[in-house]
């Protein structure tokens, strides 16, 4: 997927991209400036730490296991499910700041590496698999 030239849209609609099914998750990743998806109820989000690990804002809802993902403000913007206009808002804001984009990409691939990386992921289930077993109840 060849990334679109931004500055040269002249229309919103032409700045954005609805995929559809993708199979090259990496090259769609490092095609995309912002990560945006607005699900109604969502698990743990692990689409969103796959854009984070590839150092991309995300922009979603305040659903599900989202909140335990991105760090709103931090790692990206979380929105009420919804709320289209503050969704709105949040997309505008970060395509209008490369800075932005750059400082809370770089703080989701942070924590994407830190806190969700496999090795952590599978040490933090075996321990609260023990946490259970050895519990008195």
């Amino acid at each position: 997927m060849t990334r679109p030239d931004i500055s040269a849209a002249s229309t919103v609609a032409d700045r954005i991209v609805f995929p559809g099914y993708e199979t090259d998750i990496r090259g769609f990743l490092a095609s995309i400036d912002v990560f945006v998806s607005a699900p109604a109820s969502e698990g743990l989000g692990n689409a969103a730490i796959e854009a984070m690990a590839a150092a991309i804002p995300v922009v979603s809802t305040r659903t599900g296991g989202i909140p335990e993902v991105v760090v709103d403000g931090e790692t990206g913007v979380l929105v009420e499910p919804g709320d289209s206009a503050a969704l709105t808002e949040a997309m505008v804001r970060l395509a209008r700041d490369a800075v932005l984009r750059r400082t809370m990409g770089e703080a989701g691939r942070v924590r994407a590496v830190e806190e969700f990386a496999e090795e952590r992921m599978l040490a933090r289930t075996a321990e609260l698999y023990r946490e259970v077993l050895c519990s008195d109840s």
